[in-house]
């Protein structure tokens, strides 16, 4: 049984930036095509809320015992999943991970309870996970590409379709900087696709853009 719960703060300051990330994966991108089809094909056909994600460093400063933690709120009156470092706790739930050394690091935490009874199962049986890093590595994306929950029933909440999408942006609140998830129209300005899954129940992320910049909102 894999272990799934393992952080590694210096591991997670070494990665490379959004931008770096995505540059890289583009030079590859045929690989992550075939890579993509892959593992869209075995969610669908096992119904399972795993999917892909970028594994980058966000421009968010964590001190010692802080992680990524995504919350469902609201921002400026919308639904939001806002991430932000905190100090991981019985009530967060590894979403992601960075594939290092043939062990699970997680990338990524959350608190929703989509993502916490997707973690309990791959508890009792990771092999679909195994299987899906087994592609990840096959194809040498490792370094670029991590397996994630997509899964998160807050998405129940957002306005997806019809012209928008799931966007991304790094925005200031208070004296801090967090990620924010929100649904907005699909802009053909500059953005980067951070994550990728197969639509297997409506409680599934298909895809996150992240815009580039920061938005300094208070």
């Amino acid at each position: 049984m894999s272990e799934l719960n393992l952080y590694d703060l210096e591991k997670y300051k070494s990665l490379s930036s959004l931008e770096d990330a995505s540059n890289e994966l583009k030079k590859k991108e045929p690989k992550f095509k075939e890579l993509l089809k892959k593992i869209m094909d075995l969610a669908k056909s096992r119904k399972i809320e795993l999917g892909l994600r970028l594994i980058h460093s966000h421009d968010i400063p964590l001190e010692d015992g802080q992680a990524m933690v995504e919350n469902f709120g609201n921002y400026q009156d919308k639904p939001a999943l806002i991430t932000s470092a905190a100090i991981p706790n019985r009530e967060t739930y590894p979403a992601s991970w960075i594939l290092c050394d043939n062990k699970y690091l997680v990338f990524e935490y959350s608190t929703d309870l989509r993502v916490k009874q997707v973690y309990e199962k791959l508890l009792e049986d990771s092999s679909a996970l195994d299987e899906i890093s087994a592609h990840i590595r096959q194809y040498n994306l490792d370094s670029l590409i991590g397996p994630c929950i997509v899964a998160r029933e807050a998405m129940t909440k957002f306005d997806i379709g019809q012209g928008q999408v799931l966007g991304e942006d790094t925005v200031k609140v208070g004296d801090k900087y967090v990620n924010i998830i929100q649904s907005r129209p699909n802009e053909e300005s500059k953005h980067i696709e951070a994550l990728w899954g197969a639509k297997v129940n409506n409680f599934c992320m298909t895809m996150v853009k992240c815009w580039f910049g920061k938005c300094d909102y208070h």
